[in-house]
């Protein structure tokens, strides 16, 4: 890597004209391709700039305003400097891919009182400040963080409360930067894009520790400039369960140290918003893993409660808002999880000390572990809450209502997962600011949340169709999101209507909501409606039984922010691919037409799929779907039709793999059933009286039977059937009740 140094009159006519600056010097990194260029220039302020192909595209200032220091960064001289090349396999611990792969050409300017370390990457940049102040401890004023761009790029912003408190909020697209008014401020990542070339430019931050999350605000003309919660000076915390809420604010940012690292601040490159789907900067710049061992942190599919107010319909327990959670109704949700396979239960608000070991010990019977809700305040309180928790059996916290990330919160999110890892229980991070990493160095930490979930559906509309294709080009840059999918109570956007209690109403079609599970990466995998719903959809069963929520690799195959997505990801031999489409709220009757090339698949391998697609009607019944078991091939291109707010989701496995004797019994319902495949019957066997039974394959077509009912122990004959999945009804005097079997 050349040092070039060069006269202001040279760099500017190597720049765009709105970088107007003094005599300089001049320092560059490229990426290993040499198409991303990383330019610092010193003078009387310290800039860092960003090239792509050539052309001069972003700068920032670059610096810090330190209390008896001045700005740190101004009027620097580099004393020395020192370049690397680094490439390598970063392995990742429960995620989209076991590894990501970094490589990157690094530039270290040494000034004196600090050193910039600058990166370039193939896929973008980065820079951190490191500082030697002889000050045990100084006063941080502002960060020094001041945005320009060449050209007329859009925003895509995503606009914060004056308070600073909350990481769960929608984009909105601006024309240009100088559009946006003067005051907003917008948490990042944000996106600059150059719509007439595609060219996409993120800005991210990453490896924040002791110091507040950046916010980007905008001045009116152009710029975005830094923004930071400052130092809290009262808060409201007369109890441990108090909210901890700020009620007052200091003029600085941070209390801090003389020597030491300041975040990383990076602009990720795309050529396509494709791209974004599957970037894994923010975690490369994270620092370091800090468990020895991690064989205990295992991701996997969650039952969930309070989504649907421990509705149960139908069943003789009592259930939903007015009553109190009980250990019987969370026995019956660990047993619909233990019947599909679902490695956990996440117990949400409502759960109880008095019961909760007995419940653990009860999920351990049937391989169900138990994740439960807290408030964030009571371990870093209450540290013995934990040995407690560990004690009684349970696997997970999910700690709720962080609501800041000024200095002193952000300590906050490092010491939780520190906790939470010494009693090997895992962490997911609910109510929380947006992820930086945090998971690489700490990867008991399973999620966060940081996005408008489908909680989201109890009280306004922006868990909708179209936002579900924009946050997951910004927001999953972090990492994994607490999303909270799976929801049937599907609807158009014209019967939606807001429910605070209860099941919520969902928009967008089944097929759709079946696909968030492979567009989505979430190591925790929510499925978030009630047992008794998912009895009524056998078929949508078959797919969340099998869908992964750790995977082997990850393939986003097309996408365009805000209009639609189309993502494969393998585990195994298996792959999984989900599209999902905008909604249009003007027009009812909007579609989608795209075509998947199948080519990722395994050469000379064919495979079965079974998929869930929209219907014609599903534009005006968001409910309706149909299931569709073809085969297909590396050589397969196939057109689907996406519906207003739908979908496409399917599992390809290879041929014959899947056709196993197998049989799934129902012991939540009291209902066992097993296979005779020499006598090619069902021997079902129940607790209760038996009313009528039939049989449904992955077509939807129905099979009767002719035993004589009621009945509790009988045999049906299936001789007739052909190979292939099926799933036995039987009607109870309260309950239908589902089971699938393989023949």
């Amino acid at each position: 890597m050349k040092h070039v140094k060069l006269l202001i009159i040279v760099f500017l006519a190597l720049s765009f004209y709105l970088f107007k600056v003094d005599a300089q010097d001049i320092y560059q990194v490229a990426s290993p391709d040499e198409t991303v260029v990383l330019t610092v220039s010193t003078g009387d302020s310290l800039y860092v700039s960003l090239s792509v192909d050539g052309v001069s595209y972003a700068r920032t200032t670059v610096g810090l305003d330190v209390r008896g220091f001045g700005a740190v960064g101004n009027a620097a001289n580099v004393l020395s400097e020192e370049r690397s090349h680094v490439e390598g396999e970063i392995k990742v611990i429960e995620g989209e891919n076991p590894s990501v792969y970094e490589n990157y050409n690094q530039m270290v300017l040494d000034m004196g009182d600090f050193s910039l370390i600058c990166r370039a990457y193939d896929e973008g940049i980065a820079w951190r400040m490191v500082t030697r102040l002889d000050d045990d401890e100084l006063i941080v004023n502002n960060e020094l963080i001041d945005f320009t761009f060449s050209g007329n790029p859009v925003v895509w912003f995503s606009e914060a409360p004056p308070a600073m408190n909350q990481w769960e909020l929608s984009y909105v697209r601006y024309e240009s930067v100088d559009a946006i008014p003067a005051g907003k401020f917008s948490v990042n990542p944000m996106m600059i894009k150059y719509e007439d070339t595609g060219l996409g430019l993120t800005i991210i931050e990453s490896d924040i520790d002791d110091f507040p999350g950046m916010f980007l605000e905008s001045t009116g003309d152009g710029h975005l400039k830094g923004k930071y919660a400052q130092y809290p000076k009262t808060i409201n915390n007369s109890s441990i369960y108090d909210d901890q809420r700020v009620l007052s604010r200091y003029d600085y940012i941070a209390r801090t140290t003389g020597h030491r690292e300041y975040p990383w601040r990076g602009i990720i490159v795309s050529r396509a918003d494709v791209e974004l789907l599957n970037n894994d900067l923010v975690y490369k710049l994270a620092d370091e893993q800090k468990l020895t061992d991690t064989s205990w942190i295992k991701g996997g599919k969650t039952g969930f409660d309070w989504l649907v107010d421990g509705v149960l319909e139908g069943v003789d327990i009592p259930n939903g808002p007015e009553n109190p959670r009980s250990l019987e109704l969370y026995e019956y949700w660990v047993d619909f999880c233990a019947e599909n396979g679902f490695e956990y239960m996440c117990c949400d608000a409502g759960w109880d000390e008095s019961y909760i070991a007995e419940l653990c010990q009860y999920a351990a019977q049937r391989n169900v572990k138990i994740f439960v809700w807290d408030f964030y305040n009571m371990m870093l309180n209450d540290e013995a809450r934990l040995d407690r928790f560990k004690k009684y059996g349970i696997a997970g916290v999910k700690v709720d209502f962080i609501a800041r990330d000024d200095q002193v919160a952000i300590n906050w999110l490092a010491r939780m997962a520190e906790l939470t890892a010494k009693r090997q229980l895992l962490l997911l991070m609910h109510g929380c600011p947006k992820p930086t990493g945090l998971h690489r160095t700490y990867p008991n930490i399973i999620s966060y949340e940081a996005v408008h979930g489908l909680e989201n559906n109890k009280w306004d509309r922006t868990c909708n169709p179209t936002y579900m294709v924009e946050w997951p080009f910004l927001r999953m840059l972090g990492g994994a999101a607490d999303a909270t999918p799976g929801m049937l109570s599907n609807c158009t956007y014209r019967r939606f209507s807001i429910k605070p209690t209860g099941r919520p109403d969902c928009t967008g079609t089944r097929a759709n909501g079946m696909a968030m599970y492979v567009v989505f990466h979430q190591t925790l995998g929510f499925v978030s409606d009630s047992p008794t719903e998912y009895d009524k959809v056998p078929d949508l069963m078959e797919w969340l039984r099998h869908v992964p929520t750790v995977w082997d690799e990850t393939l986003p195959i097309a996408g365009e922010m805000s209009e639609y997505i189309v993502m494969a990801r393998r585990k195994g031999e298996e792959w999984y691919v989900g599209a999902m489409n905008k909604m249009d709220n003007a027009h009812s009757q909007y579609s989608r037409d795209i075509t998947i090339d199948f080519s990722f698949l395994a050469p000379g391998v064919t495979y079965e799929a079974y998929i869930i697609k929209d219907t014609e009607y599903s534009n005006r019944d968001a409910t309706l779907y149909e299931i569709e078991k073809t085969e297909l091939t590396a050589e397969s291109v196939v057109d689907y039709w996406l519906a207003n707010g739908g979908g496409v989701a399917m599992r390809l496995y290879p041929k014959g793999s899947d056709a196993v004797e197998s049989v799934e019994s129902n012991a939540r319902h009291g209902i066992t059933i097993s296979y005779d495949a020499s006598q090619e019957v069902l021997a079902v066997d129940s607790s209760h009286d038996i009313y009528a039974t039939y049989i449904i394959d992955v077509l939807g077509r129905t099979y009767q039977s002719a035993t004589t009912f009621p009945a509790r122990r009988f045999n049906l004959p299936i001789g007739h059937l052909e190979r292939g999945i099926y799933w036995l009804v039987a009607e109870t005097k309260h309950n239908r009740i589902s089971s699938q079997f393989i023949k």
